[in-house]
């Protein structure tokens, strides 16, 4: 399943972002 890794990908940058987020606040 290619769908897989992909899923974990976007949800890694999106906890990223959030760290980003919480970082700048």
């Amino acid at each position: 399943n290619k769908s897989v890794p992909q899923r974990l990908f976007v949800f890694s940058r999106r906890l990223s972002g959030l760290e980003e987020a919480m970082r700048i606040r």
